[in-house]
């Protein structure tokens, strides 16, 4: 039971009592229990939707029969009938919900009979009065209510859709950034080897420091083969997460040997799906920038998500090559343009290289 199941009856309750009271009724305790029993049956009304407001609208229709006609005077019981009749058209089918309005009409000709003489075509006009409006207003809040759950059924699949697509467009860049890798590699690699081969005979010294260098470059190009294959892993275990796999993303760029110094405001939690996906992929982005280029291997990064916006701010000691436009500050301003977002680089006065990535929370209204 919630704690606004008990509000309406609650009211109801103090309206009614207050009522009988001004009417000065001989029995008065057996009316003002006969209410309250009534008004505590209908705070059940969503837990058991048939009988607690079938057996609310008994006890309260009875009390004339219990207590003397006089009471048959209140005309708060109008609205306990009210409430328990809207009751069965919102939460219940309509067969069930049909039973119990019989069920209540019937016990509202049972007492009409009983303490009125001679019930004409007005009286039964007024009794479907009573009930009519309300169960119609409840079929139409049930209605209202399934097609606003449908929307928000249909919206998070969207956003499922959007999700996965962007992660399947990182999957393809990473794929593209792969093969352009291994093709570079192995052919300097080649290039190196032929080198090496033809000053083995007579310059051996120049031929060890080639095949030094093919080493090094195959090292170079196993270092990354591992660290994009741990982005596609990443993205098949935890990437689906968005930010809300953030720590785990920064502790494998620290285990790479990257400091990185994080600063998270707010929950990524709260975060629509696809910007939390694309905030994901530019802090990956940025880190791997940070690992390559930065001179002292370290980072700051401070994740803003406080505000209407989230805002990625990263900041590192600038190499000789930074903010030169490569493919990864291409693909950061790319994906924050799709959510409609900015991405800001350069270097200051002080050489810090910075990168400053902001996505809407809305992308359907960018800031």
């Amino acid at each position: 039971m919630r704690l606004r199941d008990a509000l309406i009856p609650a009211a109801l309750a103090a309206v009614g009592i207050v009522e009988l009271v001004s009417l000065h009724m001989g029995r008065l305790p057996v009316g003002i229990a006969a209410t309250a029993i009534c008004c505590a049956l209908l705070v059940f009304r969503r837990r058991w939707p048939l009988i607690a407001p079938v057996a609310s609208v008994w006890v309260i229709l009875a009390l004339p029969v219990v207590a003397g006609t006089e009471m048959s005077d209140a005309a708060t019981p109008i609205l306990y009938i009210a409430l328990a009749t809207f009751t069965f058209a919102r939460h219940l089918p309509w067969p069930t919900g049909a039973v119990g309005l019989g069920l209540v009409f019937t016990a509202l000709v049972m007492i009409e009979r009983l303490t009125t003489e001679g019930a004409t075509l007005s009286d039964a006009l007024f009794l479907v009065a009573i009930l009519v409006p309300p169960y119609a207003f409840g079929l139409l809040t049930r209605r209202l209510a399934d097609g606003h759950a449908e929307q928000t059924r249909l919206l998070r699949l969207q956003e499922e859709s959007r999700r996965r697509a962007a992660v399947a467009d990182e999957r393809a860049r990473i794929a593209r950034e792969l093969h352009d890798l291994l093709a570079h590699s192995i052919s300097v690699m080649v290039v190196q080897a032929e080198v090496a081969a033809d000053l083995m005979p007579a310059k051996p010294d120049r031929a060890a420091a080639a095949l030094r260098d093919v080493t090094a470059s195959g090292r170079a190009a196993l270092d990354e083969t591992g660290r994009l294959l741990r982005l596609i892993r990443n993205q098949d275990d935890t990437g689906t997460d968005g930010l809300a796999g953030l720590t785990a993303l920064v502790d494998g760029f620290r285990r790479d040997g990257l400091r990185v110094d994080l600063t998270l405001q707010g929950s990524p939690d709260d975060l629509p799906g696809p910007v939390s996906v694309a905030g994901r992929r530019i802090v990956g982005e940025l880190l791997t920038n940070a690992l390559r280029h930065a001179d002292d291997r370290a980072v700051r990064l401070c994740l803003d998500l406080t505000g209407p916006d989230l805002t990625i701010e990263a900041a590192n000691r600038a190499g000789k090559d930074a903010g030169s436009g490569g493919f990864g500050l291409v693909e950061m301003r790319e994906r924050a343009a799709v959510l409609g977002g900015t991405v800001r680089h350069g270097v200051d006065d002080g050489g810090t290289f910075r990168v400053v990535a902001v996505l809407p929370r809305d992308p359907a209204a960018p800031s």
